[in-house]
């Protein structure tokens, strides 16, 4: 079982500074799995027995298991073009764009290291059968929320965009119930309010989607389909990029398997643009 799976079957609470452990460990694991328990928590700035409190919380004896669990993950990937890699990482020549260009395409060939084609496939399912699809983010993934909304309409699916939870959100899920699903999106800390749209997806029997960065297994309750993936290293710029991604090849996925209404939805709306265009 693989480390990421470790920390989504936890059912405890993982605190902020776990949380904090979670993101630097993952930020770059094929360096992580060398870091000691004080070399870690110093990176995620918290106390070193916070990473001896984590490891055994997830239920390895101590530090050293989790470290070793990790090791053997990374040692098929810490080959020639890893170590090129991390050279080029410590390299800089004041070339602010192409620093980022590099550090966005890294971050975009990473994706199927974390997330396989089955969960897209999952989650493009999970959104065609249902009757209405929530969508929630705040900060800046609620651009992906936008996004997000826009696409699926366009698909001819219906949505409800959420970027803030309170007692008005009530009345906007009224109709909200099983077989429908929940999109949510969430970067570097949970907001509380996706905790709670969480647990009412799972109260109505409603799947759960939950697109994220290296936080993704520690977001609870636990979301049905997990898509998380690094968007850069620590240090580095971590924009959107990358979950956008992820959003495109949900709805290319959704318009391959929806029998064609994707395309015909599309082609209503051309028809309809044109209409108001005349």
């Amino acid at each position: 079982m693989k480390l990421q799976e470790f920390i989504q079957r936890y059912d405890g609470r993982l605190t902020e500074s776990d949380q904090r452990l979670v993101v630097a460990l993952f930020a770059n694991p094929a360096e992580s799995a060398f870091l000691s328990a004080t070399e870690l928590a110093s990176r995620a700035g918290v106390h070193a027995t916070t990473a001896v409190r984590l490891a055994k919380k997830l239920g390895f004896d101590g530090y050293s298991d989790l470290q070793q669990r990790l090791r053997e993950e990374r040692v098929e990937a810490h080959d020639l073009a890893e170590r090129v890699r991390l050279r080029l990482d410590k390299m800089s020549d004041g070339a602010i764009m192409a620093a980022l260009i590099e550090s966005e395409v890294r971050a975009l060939r990473q994706i199927p290291e974390h997330i396989p084609q089955e969960q897209i496939d999952k989650a493009a399912e999970a959104i065609i059968g249902a009757s209405q699809i929530v969508l929630y983010g705040r900060g800046h993934s609620t651009a992906l929320v936008d996004l997000m909304g826009r696409r699926l309409r366009r698909s001819g699916l219906n949505t409800i965009q959420i970027t803030h939870v309170g007692w008005e959100t009530g009345e906007r899920l009224l109709e909200f119930g099983r077989g429908d699903a929940l999109l949510g999106f969430a970067f570097r800390w949970p907001h509380k309010g996706l905790s709670k749209l969480l647990e009412h997806a799972g109260d109505v029997g409603a799947t759960s989607i939950l697109i994220s960065d290296l936080i993704g297994p520690t977001i609870r309750p636990v979301p049905d389909i997990v898509l998380a993936a690094s968007r850069g290293s620590l240090g580095e710029s971590q924009s959107l990029t990358v979950p956008m991604a992820i959003c495109n090849a949900i709805i290319l996925v959704i318009a391959q398997l929806d029998g064609g209404k994707s395309v015909e939805s599309l082609a209503r709306l051309a028809e309809i643009r044109q209409h108001f265009l005349e």
